[in-house]
């Protein structure tokens, strides 16, 4: 416990809080779904990070602070692991419910301090950290007098609302961004980008027609080799400008690759056609198979492979993937479908031209972007400052 006032006192969860745990149940999704059928009202369903879903009744009626017992992001210093809620609601057993005793702490006050904690020593497990109430009952929490923690409740909420509307206006920022470089691209493929590009003597050209071949990987299951050479690669691999290729890809030898490898060259594009739809990437001379939610572009030396790369990252190919793609759950974009994808296809030294201004523009926005992201980590930074300054008692100066 750091340094607080000398008028402050350390008090375990459980000496200031009701927990009220036992009194939490569990309802499957499709036991609730069958109970609202005919249900007159509706309530709240909680769990460890939030609301999940509604129920036909309710269990409390009450403000309480709900902490997760597992499945919540414990070790993730930005991410909440308690909530407050009010009302009518009901909790599975995934949340630990704390109510604040009267006349000794507040359930804000105690919700924001769970926000800060270092929930290493209070956790157990590997994969699915959980927070068990015996250790969530020792947690120590500095406690200053009640009204002293009203006034600092009133100075985090006021703060922290001009952080996240801060927050939210750069997110706006972000979004606008994005729509402005699909408007480029837009703009580029009706021949509207540059001053001296008229597409009056462009042509219409299928997919198919600028491309030496297309096709798509193993539909099936190789053999695996933990120490082989070359990598399995889905359609959440691809990305630009380099493949994902990590320790969580699978490998095969030499020899089992041999049996699949398909002729890749320096005007191939990779573009996720099952499952994930639209990620583009580009072959770098990695040693990969393909699996079958990639689709392959040989490309023709006559095409500037930017420039279809561009096309395919327009909400137009985005579109079109999805229109003709088919599976209710997942998603699948034919071969057939891929060939016959048109492109509006000026003269090769046009396209070099229409390339070099998008990357030109692109280049302005991504490093706006990149400022903006910074400025969210900024602001979230400044959250956890506030909030160390809060629970010492740095703040006494400024409430």
């Amino acid at each position: 416990m750091n340094k607080i006032p000398k008028d402050w006192e350390v008090k375990k969860l459980v000496e200031i809080c009701e927990i009220m745990d036992n009194q939490r149940k569990p309802i499957n999704s499709s036991e609730r779904e069958k109970r609202l059928i005919s249900a007159k009202q509706k309530f709240p369903y909680y769990g460890a990070t939030g609301q999940v879903g509604f129920i036909d009744d309710y269990i409390f009626d009450c403000e309480a602070v709900l902490l997760g017992e597992d499945g919540a992001p414990f070790l993730d210093f930005f991410k909440d692991k308690a909530y407050m809620v009010s009302g009518k609601f009901w909790v599975n057993n995934h949340a630990h419910i704390l109510k604040a005793k009267n006349k000794i702490s507040l359930n804000a006050f105690i919700c924001y301090f769970l926000n800060t904690l270092d929930y290493s020593p209070y956790v157990s497990g590997t994969t699915r950290l959980k927070l068990n109430q015996s250790s969530m009952k020792n947690i120590e929490i500095p406690l200053p007098p009640l009204s002293e923690q009203k006034a600092i409740v009133d100075k985090l909420d006021d703060s922290f609302a001009k952080i996240e509307n801060a927050i939210t206006n750069l997110i706006n920022a972000k979004e606008n961004l994005k729509l402005y470089k699909q408007s480029v691209l837009k703009s580029a493929f009706n021949g509207d980008l540059l001053p001296n590009t008229s597409p009056t003597h462009w042509e219409v050209k299928k997919l198919g027609e600028i491309c030496e071949k297309i096709g798509d990987g193993l539909h099936g299951t190789p053999s695996y080799n933990d120490d082989g050479e070359y990598f399995f690669i889905n359609g959440r691999n691809i990305s630009y400008p380099y493949l994902i290729i990590n320790n969580n890809v699978k490998r095969l030898s030499s020899d089992e690759a041999l049996k699949y490898k398909k002729d890749f060259n320096t005007h191939t594009i990779f573009v996720s056609i099952n499952g994930t739809l639209g990620n583009i990437g580009f072959y770098n001379n990695e040693k990969i198979i393909l699996g079958k939610s990639v689709c392959y572009l040989n490309l023709k030396d006559n095409v500037n492979k930017y420039y279809i790369f561009f096309n395919l990252k327009s909400n137009e190919f985005l579109n079109y993937a999805n229109l003709k793609a088919t599976g209710s759950t997942i998603k699948n974009v034919s071969l057939q479908a891929m060939r016959n994808f048109e492109i509006p296809l000026p003269p090769l030294s046009e396209q070099n031209l229409i390339v070099a201004e998008i990357d030109r523009r692109f280049a302005i926005v991504d490093k706006t972007l990149n400022l903006i992201d910074k400025s969210i980590q900024n602001a979230k930074n400044l959250k956890q400052s506030i909030l160390k300054k809060a629970f010492s008692g740095e703040l006494r100066s400024e409430i």
